[in-house]
């Protein structure tokens, strides 16, 4: 997506949060708070450093609900939504039972009992602080602004009466293997999402 959009002009930035990924900090530190500043750091970045004119946040799950709270705290010109988590608590559910399907299958040894400071998923310590910032999302929805222009990938009910002032796109889930020159690896691309997406945000700007 990144390569697409800068083969049209555009500039693109993907980041890790804080305490995520390639970014300093550990996994169990990670709060809501903390990751709205990151994204603030790095759209105030992204402006010293280039000659920007409007800014479009692009989250996939809890980061689509990321940027639509971000949306309320300062102004942005586009959100592209992909399966936001609307329900905080469903979301941690979702989660777990993932996990607990996983290790059915697996040959880890489970921990006798739970700690209550942190709960540990996929290798990650979510602390209690951070989980409980997580079921404090409810109808995530209805923060969004009509004003903003937003294209939503979504099967879901957002719980909002106004759908007519976003574009919704229904997402394929058809992925493609892509092996480049000189790969060994192959990687996944989403072709539908990626396409509509590149439509959207051309003709937007436009």
């Amino acid at each position: 997506m990144a390569n697409q959009l800068a083969k049209r002009g555009f500039h693109a930035l993907r980041f890790d949060y804080k305490g995520t990924g390639d970014s300093s900090g550990d996994f169990c530190e990670l709060t809501i708070n903390q990751s709205l500043e990151d994204i603030h750091l790095v759209i105030e970045q992204f402006r010293q450093s280039f000659d920007i004119s409007r800014i479009v946040l692009f989250g996939v799950r809890f980061g689509a609900t990321l940027a639509i709270m971000y949306s309320k705290l300062a102004p942005v010109d586009a959100l592209i939504l992909w399966n936001p988590i609307l329900d905080g608590s469903s979301y941690i559910k979702e989660i777990n039972e993932s996990y607990r399907r996983w290790l059915n299958g697996s040959f880890t040894k489970q921990s006798k009992g739970r700690n209550i400071n942190y709960m540990e998923n996929f290798g990650f310590q979510f602390s209690e602080t951070f989980l409980n910032e997580i079921r404090g999302v409810r109808n995530i929805g209805k923060e969004l602004d009509g004003s903003i222009p937003s294209l939503i990938f979504t099967e879901q009910d957002l719980g909002i009466d106004q759908r007519h002032l976003f574009t919704y796109e229904k997402p394929v889930s058809a992925e493609y293997w892509i092996k480049r020159e000189n790969e060994f690896n192959k990687v996944m691309v989403p072709v539908y999402e990626t396409n509509k997406t590149l439509a959207w945000i051309t003709n937007l700007t436009s």
